[in-house]
């Protein structure tokens, strides 16, 4: 696989079950070891690097919280493993819940929370680090379409906010359009389409694409 994703852009990668998508994110992030290539984040080569050490940020689609922590301490609990000092961890702890509307939950056990507020805890935590790059799988996939559409609105005010490059696993071609500035299409581990959204979903490039991504007419 060839992939670029552009410095603080936003990029969706579809494709059908099976393509591969959550595999390279996990590879990217660090989970799993390439057997050729590398992988580089803002311009460093990141390819042996373990995961806690490419500046890179993961959220799952079912959020992988910690629910025997409450709030407060699954969003700390990067800043912890760092070492980060006691009075940036809490002025970086109050900023990121005070944005995510979590200060009110900050001492519930995140097994209490609805789906939107666990959505909400899993990106603060894993901006909590101040990472360089964003890797979502499927985020909004599990959220009613009222709090899946603020959610959106949400993590696109972050990405312009705080400057950030994001790569998002999705297979909703609505929510592509929405957020996305580069459109990715893969299948059977290889790179199909990429571009932007009105080029992929108005021109795919071939049937498969056009069946995975392209408009019925």
């Amino acid at each position: 696989i060839s992939i670029e994703v552009p410095a603080e852009s936003y990029t969706v990668l579809m494709g059908p079950s099976g393509a591969g998508k959550t595999l390279l994110l996990e590879t990217i992030g660090g989970f799993h070891l390439v057997s050729g290539g590398k992988i580089t984040i803002a311009g460093q080569d990141v390819t042996l690097q373990p995961p806690e050490n490419r500046g890179v940020g993961f959220v799952y689609q079912d959020y992988s919280l910690f629910p025997h922590l409450t709030v407060e301490d699954n969003v700390s609990y990067g800043l912890r493993m760092k070492k980060t000092p006691s009075d940036e961890r809490k002025e970086t702890l109050h900023t990121l819940l005070s944005s995510f509307s979590l200060l009110p939950l900050q001492n519930r056990y995140t097994g209490s929370l609805s789906g939107g507020e666990k959505q909400r805890v899993a990106l603060a935590r894993a901006l909590a680090t101040r990472p360089s790059a964003l890797l979502l799988d499927e985020p909004f996939s599990s959220l009613d379409p009222e709090m899946r559409s603020s959610c959106m609105d949400e993590v696109k005010t972050l990405q312009s906010d705080y400057g950030l490059t994001i790569l998002q696993v999705s297979h909703d071609r609505k929510e592509a359009f929405r957020l996305a500035d580069q459109v990715v299409v893969m299948d059977k581990g290889v790179i199909l389409q990429a571009g932007s959204p009105a080029d992929v979903f108005s021109r795919p490039g071939n049937r498969t694409v056009a069946s995975i991504a392209g408009y019925e007419n």
